[in-house]
């Protein structure tokens, strides 16, 4: 019995855990001051970003971001998309850094451009 009683009070106080961990990420933290982070480590890796829409939350399928109105470019490539969603590793939103588990676009758009001797190629994906 004592097993028992011992058992459910470390599932509820994980419940109430997990519960006052949404809360206070999806309250307390606003997912737009993440556009700058993200640029910067965009600009790192020589690529342009541009967030020009907001980043909100996302709780269904799983939890994540979802942000509007996206384009990205690099000498080589252009990427748009009207949306981007991605799930997000929530300890690592806890520790300041972002963790994407997944990512899905939404009305991609990939152009990419290949330089041949004297020529270039553009192959374009919508």
């Amino acid at each position: 019995m004592r097993f028992i009683r011992v058992f459910l009070i470390l599932v509820i106080v994980s419940v109430v855990a997990s519960a006052a961990s949404v809360a206070y990420i999806t309250q307390v933290l606003d997912p737009n001051d993440l556009k700058p982070t993200l640029v910067n480590a965009a600009q790192k890796q020589q690529v342009r970003l541009e967030l020009q829409g907001n980043i909100t939350w996302a709780f269904w399928p799983w939890f994540g971001i979802s942000v509007e109105e996206v384009r990205a470019s690099s000498p080589n490539w252009d990427f748009a998309a009207e949306r981007l969603e991605g799930s997000l590793s929530v300890l690592s939103l806890l520790s300041d850094t972002v963790v994407v588990d997944r990512l899905n676009a939404i009305a991609p758009k990939v152009t990419v451009r290949v330089a041949q001797k004297n020529k270039r190629s553009t192959l374009s994906y919508e």
